[in-house]
């Protein structure tokens, strides 16, 4: 049987997310993807390799673009910024990994692997501090943080509250994005 690197991220990934990255060995990860540690070790040579290339894929790959337009208009930026958010816990849901374990996984990487996680969220919140900031002078911060708060109350909320659809997921992020700028509006 040969198991793609892809296939491979997913089995690690599932495995880092339910039992822990420092509890998972590599000798597990080889036993439970169907293949020898010395083909496993080809793909990946250390278990930190395979982490990298976990929080990669089921991360990184879902933020949007860092090196956004300063022009770029902040409802787009920060739907984009939704919806990239929503696509990676509809990924969790359709690969039966459960939210809360996917958000602990996570503010467990964040605290031992910061500078994966603080520079692109402090280049999102700058970018949309700068895009609200030409909007409503003076309250550009206070918006895109309370933005951010959004996004992640949302996120736990499904944590908390599995979906019995995955799809519910984008549909509360578009709802809520829409609610917030339906609110700013009419200030």
């Amino acid at each position: 049987m040969k198991t793609s690197p892809d296939a491979l991220l997913s089995i690690a990934f599932r495995l880092f997310v339910t039992k822990g990255y420092n509890e998972t060995s590599m000798q597990e990860l080889a036993k439970v993807s169907g293949m020898s540690k010395g083909a496993f070790h080809h793909y990946f040579p250390r278990k930190q390799d395979i982490l990298d290339a976990c929080l990669k894929r089921f991360f990184v790959d879902f933020l949007p673009d860092a090196d956004m337009g300063a022009d770029q208009n902040v409802t787009v930026l920060a739907r984009d910024i939704a919806m990239k958010y929503a696509q990676a816990l509809v990924l969790m849901v359709e690969q039966g990994i459960p939210l809360a374990a996917y958000q602990a996984f996570l503010w467990s990487q964040m605290r031992d692997a910061p500078e994966l996680f603080a520079a692109r969220q402090v280049g999102f919140i700058g970018h949309l501090t700068d895009a609200f900031e030409r909007l409503h002078p003076g309250r550009g911060q206070a918006l895109a943080r309370r933005f951010f708060a959004l996004i992640e109350g949302t996120g736990v909320f499904f944590s908390v509250n599995p979906p019995d659809d995955a799809q519910e997921i984008p549909r509360a992020f578009d709802a809520m994005t829409t609610e917030f700028f339906e609110g700013l509006a009419r200030r």
